[in-house]
């Protein structure tokens, strides 16, 4: 039993090392990119961007009925099944396309926006590059190409890198060079996972698909449209609330202040890539709970300790990242990275119910918080401004949290819920401390914590020794 359950935690480790060494280094990159950006571009401009990738976000899942989650799910559980799941699932991805020509067509056609329509070509180009890349990268994961999904991510940073530096430094070709260099980082990845992997032998352009696997599939997907729309609603519809109530430069303000909650979101979404895997995998096996158990824990100890390092560091951080025109949007990054380890935890749930088929709860969970942090977008932006919305979108991720755990307690069996709250209230007195610029107290909270979890620092620095000299033995 002991060797089953430590395969358990190696493959989860073997898996997340394998994503972080093709990702970590070229999502670096990308992040000290953001002085380039800020500096050529004004912040109309990247606001503008930042709204159109938003909304691809929220399009990619809409018009191909999210497929790409479906595709991931069913080859895991069906592989004698693959043909017939991708054949289905990428003739959805290209009959989307239509529909996405023809809401841009509208767009220009009537007037609505004048950077829509000198920019709609591509925007298109953009929304298939996308939708394809990550359609490929569930695929890749579903089928165990962890490496080649790992390796299609750094060939898209490499191309996405260079083109910015090409597009904006040396051709100055402003924002149009800016959509080009991002498209490349798309389009790329997805045409070497096209080939790497073989793709025409696992599509039939003509194969019927019986009408239960497409049932089952679409059945799968349905909720999930429900869920990227709460999502995107819960991260992106303040920027459009804010562009509404204040102006697009605001927008563009309160856009560069997810720079830095977004490194979160990357060493994060290094994890729960591989999380999503195992967690499906090992979601029929015994004692999965306690498997649980043991990693949610692990997971919100480390998020606390890297997210009080970046609120120690919220200023200087900004100094360095972000261009003289928006370092005050260092104040709006305290709250977002509270978001961001509610989102986390959140987001930790979601492949345990999506691994039972509970799609509609994950909809659910996404959908309430979405409605939540609309609401209190617009209330709190009327009374305290831009500050308000980081506080709203906040308290939607925990509410998020909230209702996937109360669905998911019977699986995750044996939480102390206490505990990890006090990790979360440790992280909010720092975030208040942090605003109002009292930074000496802000050791205060690191340090209780260390006291109450000290048990788990010792097992973990335990645990690690053990792998080091293991590995040294082994060279």
């Amino acid at each position: 039993m002991k060797n089953k359950t430590g395969t358990r935690y190696a493959e989860l480790f073997e898996n997340t090392v394998i994503i972080a060494i093709g990702s970590f280094s070229s999502k670096v990159l990308v992040f000290f990119l953001v002085p380039l950006y800020t500096s050529v571009l004004s912040s109309s401009e990247y606001g503008f961007y930042d709204l159109i990738y938003t909304s691809l976000q929220l399009a990619v899942p809409i018009l191909s009925l999210n497929v790409s989650e479906s595709v991931f799910r069913f080859t895991v559980s069906a592989k004698s099944e693959t043909k017939k799941i991708v054949s289905f699932t990428t003739k959805c991805c290209v009959y989307s396309i239509l529909p996405a020509f023809m809401v841009l067509s509208a767009f220009a056609a009537l007037g609505i926006s004048d950077w829509i329509r000198e920019y709609s070509v591509y925007i298109l180009i953009f929304y298939i590059s996308y939708m394809f890349n990550q359609y490929m990268i569930q695929l890749a994961k579903g089928i165990d190409k962890i490496k080649k999904m790992t390796i299609s991510g750094v060939i898209g940073t490499v191309f996405m890198v260079g083109g910015n530096v090409i597009f904006l430094l040396v051709i100055k070709n402003g924002l149009r060079g800016f959509f080009v260099a991002n498209i490349l980082g798309q389009l790329i990845p997805a045409v070497y996972l096209f080939f790497s992997m073989h793709f025409w032998k696992m599509f039939s352009l003509t194969g019927n698909v019986d009408k239960d696997l497409k049932k089952m599939i679409l059945k799968y997907s349905a909720p999930l449209i429900l869920t990227n729309i709460g999502w995107w609603i819960n991260n992106a519809s303040d920027r459009y609330i804010i562009t509404w109530g204040i102006g697009i430069d605001a927008a563009g303000i309160l856009s560069v202040a997810y720079k830095i909650p977004s490194i979160i979101a990357v060493v994060y979404g290094l994890f729960i890539q591989a999380w999503q895997i195992s967690a499906t995998k090992e979601y029929e096996k015994s004692n999965s709970g306690s498997f649980y158990k043991n990693i949610f824990i692990s997971l919100n100890i480390f998020l606390y300790y890297m997210i009080s390092l970046f609120l120690l560091f919220t200023k200087p951080i900004a100094s360095i990242m972000f261009a003289e025109d928006f370092y005050s949007a260092w104040i709006f990054v305290p709250f977002l990275l509270l978001s961001s380890y509610f989102s986390a935890s959140a987001g930790f749930i979601a492949p345990i119910l999506t691994a039972r088929y509970d799609t509609k709860t994950v909809a659910y969970s996404t959908i309430t918080g979405g409605v939540v942090n609309i609401l209190l977008n617009i209330i709190l932006m009327f009374w305290i401004g831009t500050m308000g919305v980081t506080i709203a979108t906040a308290f939607s991720s925990f509410i998020i949290f909230a209702v996937r755990y109360y669905s998911a307690r019977d699986v995750i069996s044996g939480v102390n819920l206490r505990r990890v709250l006090a990790l979360w209230l440790a992280i909010l007195i720092q975030v208040v401390l942090e605003i109002n610029s009292v930074y000496f107290f802000q050791f205060v909270p690191v340090v209780v914590v260390s006291v109450l979890f000290r048990k788990n620092l010792i097992e973990y620095i335990r645990v690690l020794k053990l792998t080091i000299n293991k590995r040294l033995k082994m060279n």
